[in-house]
């Protein structure tokens, strides 16, 4: 029996009904097991009617506090919003919290409400994460812990890269050096940081994500992304960090990352990543099979 695991989560999970779709596809036909729920936009409806159709697949909940609008009346999380009541995008938010300009006391209303309104829906809890890893930053990381702490679900997303991950790509003798993006190595940095403060909470030792560069210069000739991904994993539990979709008006409204999510969406329903996850000795599993 294996004892290395392979996690396939996909984001954004009730962001658009295409978003929807594309995760349900890329869960039957591919290799998702696991899908971070979005609690605050329109489309939420139709991702709970998905998962009763789909009941194998694994749900967490994706905490937000960058895209949308609260769930909160933003009139009580003003620190968070805008002035059309919208939130700040990531670059917003981390500019107030550099400028100590984010209520904690709002941002615990906000979280809460997400809790409760995740509590709602009737689904297990599987594991947490955050759109755009904002639960790695304090004091959004200690807000969780203290929620997870005092519940069954002890999983916490950590964007444990390693180091060769984190290192410049050479495709070709006639083309630019491809780096990674560099929010990749603060994610890395943070989920460093954040393993010495989970309290024994529980965690992801391996973490597997492609830039979206990948998917927008992919060639059809060209290998899978994700199967070139697979040497990156390096721990005994590997999540495996995706955003199939398929296209659709408000996912292009929302989002600047759209098209690449169908290329996302066709490699992991291709039969040769199932093969080589097999080949390199990893199990595919859910964090609901991981941590029942």
């Amino acid at each position: 029996m294996t004892s290395r695991f392979l996690i396939p989560v996909a984001d954004d999970f009730g962001l658009s009904r295409g978003v929807n779709g594309g995760i349900i596809e890329a869960h039957d036909r591919g290799i998702v097991t696991s899908a971070a729920l979005l609690m605050n936009f329109p489309a939420l409806d139709d991702a709970l009617s998905l998962t009763r159709a789909f009941p194998r697949l694994s749900i967490g909940l994706h905490v937000n506090v960058t895209i949308g609008r609260p769930i909160t009346p933003w009139q009580q999380v003003p620190s968070l919003t805008n002035y059309t009541g919208d939130f700040l995008g990531l670059a917003g938010f981390l500019q107030r919290l550099a400028q100590g300009r984010i209520s904690t006391a709002e941002l615990s209303i906000e979280i809460d409400a997400q809790f409760r309104r995740y509590a709602e829906t009737g689904l297990p809890l599987d594991f947490v994460n955050g759109q755009h890893h904002i639960h790695l930053f304090q004091p959004v990381l200690r807000l969780l812990a203290e929620r997870l702490e005092k519940s069954h679900t002890r999983m916490l997303r950590l964007t444990h890269e390693p180091l060769r991950a984190l290192l410049p790509s050479f495709r070709s003798a006639t083309e630019r050096v491809q780096w990674p993006h560099p929010k990749r190595y603060l994610f890395a940095y943070l989920a460093r940081r954040a393993a010495h403060s989970l309290n024994g909470l529980a965690s992801n030792d391996g973490f597997v994500h492609v830039d979206g560069a990948a998917f927008r210069r992919h060639r059809p000739e060209s290998q899978n992304p994700f199967v070139a991904a697979l040497r990156d994993a390096t721990g005994r539990i590997n999540e495996l960090m995706c955003h199939p979709a398929h296209v659709d008006l408000p996912l292009r409204y929302i989002d600047a990352y759209v098209d690449e999510r169908e290329v996302e969406l066709r490699h992991l329903c291709d039969p040769a990543l199932r093969r080589a996850i097999h080949d390199a000795g990893f199990a595919l599993a859910s964090y609901r099979e991981i941590h029942p």
